[in-house]
């Protein structure tokens, strides 16, 4: 399963032909809302915790240290965390 979230929903929707194509539509849980606000949201079910092998963050550089907190909670012991431009 992938949680794509992104607070416009044409940006996932402009890409759907080709994730319908690939035929991985039920695969993706498209979350339009802030990052931020949708974590806090995945950490309040607490269940959530350690549910992602892998996280791609591609977000406003200023809050990476704020996306760092949560997914270290919600990245499992062992699982990856990449970042998009941090050089």
């Amino acid at each position: 399963q992938i949680i794509a979230i992104d607070l416009d929903r044409d940006a996932y929707e402009m890409e759907l032909p080709i994730i319908k194509k690939a035929n991985i539509e039920y695969k993706i849980n498209f979350i339009q809302s802030s990052a931020l606000s949708a974590l806090d949201e995945l950490l309040n079910e607490n269940d959530n915790r350690g549910i992602f092998d892998f996280a791609f963050i591609d977000a406003d550089r200023v809050s990476y240290q704020k996306y760092h907190e949560r997914m270290l909670e919600l990245v499992k012991v062992g699982g990856i965390i990449v970042y998009d431009n941090t050089l």
